[in-house]
């Protein structure tokens, strides 16, 4: 609502309390016509009564004097002819005078009519002539007449006292009313005379169309009910129109006190009430126009004074909220609030402005800052981020890291819908594309490859993610896209690596117990040949299956170095002079046909490793080479010290931590490996040769030997452009001693002592004095170790575990020194090897001990690890000499092992 009609409608409801009260005033006016209205009408009615109610005294004064005139009472008729006209004089209400004879027949009337009826059935005369009093008849219509009348009866006594005629007088009730002078003039009222039923007996102005006629019901009731004169109130009359009525009784009351007769009248109060309306009306009349004059004065003076002013001020705030800085409302005269009002706002909308301008100014500095920084961001971090609209699927936004791993630019995502999807590797596009689509409703994940116009294939992770607005729609898909083609190449090197390892540890166990059988077989073998005479015809074919025994074993000491769990002699050693010595058979290994270069680093460090062992990962290497070399070609060894960083570790998985290296290097200029066979060439039995042309245990033979010496192998090769492999060994800690070939006493293939035995004769002893406590859980490398050394002239307690061992001990078989030797499996039921030596040496100091193992390992400290891990050397300590014998094991090396075992001076005879 605009101003000006507020303030029109607050001078109208200024003047609206007096317009209550003149309201109020109507009403009052109109309650005050009503009671004026039933005054008047009571006191009409009370006329009317009186008017009747003296016509009927004066009418008994009349006949009663009439009675008692001696003329009268001695001829009736005289009263007829000289005394009745005389009374009727000045009373035209009278209808009749007449005398009634006892009989009940008229004797004569005034005026004279002619009536035979007989009368002495009207109550009046039965109760005059029965009391001898004056009687009045009930109001009704009379017989001579035929009008709506009374009659009064006076009886009149004959000489012997008794009744002997009635004067009676019949008064006009219409005419009567008349008389009565009631003053109706220009006024809408009734008068009605109704007896004790109701009926009508006069009604004026109607006159005689409503005589006989009853009354209203709700009339007819208030009217009996009420006693006296009283103002009945406001009722519908019988010809339907509302008036105020008031009631007086006419007439005495009969015997019982119900009047004969009642009058009332009915004033029409509109009348009243339309003088009362008209005076309230000229008032409201007048009201209004003073409220018209006051509301037209008002509004001009707010015209002028306030509302174009305050509409200037209006017009100039919605321009300066439209952007029209420049809007100011100016001057407004006079000087008053309305002045102060624009100046305040003129000074409002500069400040504004000021204001406007330094957030604006800042705004943009933070605006700015913030695109700074999301530009930093976008370009520095590795991962593509990208926004995408959800309805059209074009992208909004694309990060520049895509140019770096997708290898194009980011405006060409942004120009082309469809390089995204075109990138995507034909394999993994559907699913990518249904991923995406995902995203749109929930956070999901995609990894897929993309193919980057170089033709090279990299691996993604994209996650997506919904971005809702205020209203809970999605408006838009972001994303963020990860290189991940270096973690899926580590996560398969792992696999790889540890598939390596399962497989290792298949071939450590089946090698183990494959050694047991292999022993076995060669000790029975060797027992055939010692029986067999020399020109048997059988010696070859026994010697046959000796060899191929031989061939077994050594083909279980490669699981055996695959699984890093054969016998070795690790010591510090120098790299260069370990291939200067067997250069020689690396050329014969090489063949005629290739060229073989060494190109040694100048003093590089010593490193940890068995140096047999090393030999043999050279000459596998060289001849893995050769093999690849058909036609001849070149094989290079280099040795070198490098420097690896984090960088060239973190693709490498394993536990190969930066620093400093020896690094040995063999390389060919073969057919090189395809990609396909290269994550499978240290697999054991793995093998692209023909059958019957190779084992598989070559390069898994180098796998082994090289982890098990703390050192890494990679291998890198391109089909037709030859293979490099890498050998990385730490170098040796400072301070740590050398150790010549030969002084830490070990028993195996890679020891000098080994090598010695290899094809030893088992020496005859004289003397079976000395015991050798045997304990072995396989009967047959029991039973064969058993037969060998009571050949070679010792005696032999055999066990088949540790708990009979201690049995034995505990149960005294032993003599005070106890056993000489003990001999027993490393890895034992009921306790392994190295303990059970550790319990006897606490009863038995000193006591020698010969550990057979077919998988454990010596570090140089002396400590022992079972079938776990890595093989230690034997060590000779205060708590007696522990020397290691590899299965499987000849004759000889047995022999040979036990005689080392003991002090000089305790052997047997040889």
């Amino acid at each position: 609502m605009s101003l000006r009609a507020r303030l029109s409608l607050f001078v109208v409801l200024a003047f609206l309390p007096v317009g209550v009260v003149l309201l109020h005033a109507r009403q009052e006016l109109g309650d005050l016509a009503r009671t004026t209205v039933a005054r008047e009408t009571l006191q009409v009615a009370h006329a009317a009564a009186l008017s009747h109610g003296r016509a009927l005294a004066e009418t008994r004064v009349a006949i009663e004097v009439l009675s008692r005139l001696p003329g009268v009472r001695s001829d009736p008729a005289v009263a007829c002819e000289d005394f009745i006209p005389s009374v009727m004089v000045d009373r035209p209400y009278y209808t009749v005078v007449g005398v009634i004879a006892a009989s009940g027949e008229m004797v004569c009337t005034v005026p004279a009519l002619e009536f035979e009826g007989n009368f002495s059935d009207r109550g009046y005369f039965q109760e005059a002539f029965r009391t001898g009093q004056f009687a009045m008849g009930s109001y009704q219509v009379a017989r001579i007449t035929g009008r709506p009348s009374v009659t009064l009866a006076q009886p009149v006594p004959g000489a012997d006292g008794e009744v002997a005629f009635l004067l009676a007088a019949g008064i006009d009730l219409e005419a009567l009313t008349n008389h009565a002078g009631i003053e109706l003039e220009g006024r809408d009222a009734t008068v009605t005379v109704f007896d004790r039923e109701g009926t009508i007996l006069v009604r004026f102005p109607e006159g005689a169309t409503l005589i006989g006629e009853v009354l209203p019901a709700e009339l007819g009731e208030a009217a009996r009910a009420a006693t006296g004169e009283r103002v009945l109130g406001s009722f519908r009359d019988i010809d339907g129109q509302e008036r105020i009525f008031a009631m007086a009784p006419l007439a005495d009351p009969d015997p019982e006190g119900t009047p004969g007769a009642w009058v009332t009248v009915g004033f029409d109060p509109s009348d009243a009430i339309l003088g009362a309306d008209r005076v309230l009306r000229d008032t409201l009349l007048g009201l209004l126009f003073m409220t018209l004059l006051a509301a037209a004065g008002i509004w001009l003076m707010l015209e002028f004074f306030l509302l174009r002013r305050l509409s200037r001020i209006s017009g100039t705030a919605e321009a300066f909220g439209r952007g029209d800085w420049d809007a100011r409302v100016g001057d407004t005269p006079p000087d008053d609030e309305v002045a102060s009002l624009a100046r305040a706002f003129d000074g409002m909308a500069a400040r504004v402005v000021e204001l406007r301008s330094r957030e604006s100014r800042r705004a943009r500095e933070e605006i700015h800052d913030r695109e700074e920084r999301f530009r930093q961001m976008a370009e520095n971090i590795e991962s593509v981020f990208w926004l995408v609209d959800p309805d059209t699927t074009r992208s909004l936004y694309v990060s520049p890291a895509v140019e770096r791993i997708w290898g194009r630019p980011a405006s060409d995502f942004m120009e082309d819908d469809r390089a995204w999807t075109n990138s995507i590797h034909p394999d993994d596009r559907d699913a990518a594309v249904a991923r995406l689509e995902r995203g749109g409703e929930q956070p999901s994940e995609a990894i897929y490859r993309i193919i980057r116009p170089d033709g090279g294939v990299r691996w993604i992770r994209d996650r997506i993610f919904p971005v809702e607005d205020e209203t809970g729609k999605v408006a838009r898909i972001a994303g963020m896209a990860e290189d991940i083609t270096e973690a899926r190449h580590l996560e398969d090197q792992l696999r790889q690596a540890q598939r390596i390892e399962a497989v290792g540890r298949l071939a450590g166990g089946i090698a183990h117990d494959f050694n047991n059988i292999i022993t076995a077989i060669m000790g029975h073998t060797q027992l055939l040949l010692e029986d067999m005479e020399p020109d048997s015809p059988l010696r070859f074919e026994v010697e046959e299956v000796l060899q191929a025994a031989r061939r077994a074993a050594n083909l279980t000491g490669q699981l055996l170095a695959f699984s890093r769990k054969q016998v070795i002699q690790p010591r510090r050693v120098n790299v260069n002079e370990v291939v200067t010595g067997i250069q020689t058979m690396l050329k014969r290994a090489a063949g005629d046909r290739t060229g073989m270069t060494f190109d040694l680093a100048q003093d590089p460090p010593d490193v940890i490793v068995d140096p047999g062992q090393l030999e043999q990962v050279l000459l596998n290497l060289v001849v893995n080479s050769r093999d690849a070399l058909p036609q001849g070609g070149d094989i290079e060894i280099r040795t070198d010290v490098v420097d690896v960083d984090a960088t060239f570790v973190a693709p490498r998985p394993g536990e190969m931590l930066p620093g400093r290296y020896v690094r040995i290097r063999v390389t060919d200029d073969g057919e090189g490996i395809p990609p396909e066979i290269l994550d499978h060439i240290f697999e054991p039995f793995f093998t692209t040769k023909g059958v019957g042309e190779g084992t598989g245990l070559g390069l898994a033979t180098v796998y082994g030997i090289v982890k098990q010496a703390g050192g890494f192998v990679w291998a890198t090769s391109k089909p037709g452009a030859g293979s490099t492999f890498d050998l990385y060994f730490p170098p040796a800690p400072s301070g740590m001693p050398g150790g010549g070939d030969g002084e830490d006493g070990e028993v195996g293939e890679a020891g000098e002592a080994g090598n010695a035995l290899h094809g030893g004769e088992s020496a005859a002893v004289s003397d079976p004095g000395r015991l050798v406590l045997l304990v072995e859980d396989d009967v047959r490398i029991r039973r064969n170790a058993h037969r060998i050394l009571e050949g070679a002239g010792f005696q032999v307690l055999p066990t088949a575990s540790a708990l009979e061992a201690r049995a034995l001990m505990e149960a005294g078989v032993f003599t005070e020194a106890g056993p000489a030797v003990l001999l027993a499996d490393a890895d034992l039921p009921g306790g392994a090897g190295p303990e059970l030596a550790t319990l006897l040496r606490k009863h038995f100091p000193g006591l020698p001990a010969i550990l057979i193992t077919g998988s454990a390992v010596a570090d140089p400290k002396g400590s022992l690890k079972g079938a776990s891990g890595a093989a230690t050397e034997g060590a000779t300590d205060s708590a007696g000499a522990t020397l290691f014998l590899r299965l499987p094991f000849s004759d000889g090396e047995l022999v040979e092992a036990v005689r080392r075992s003991l002090p000089e001076g305790s052997l047997p005879p040889a």
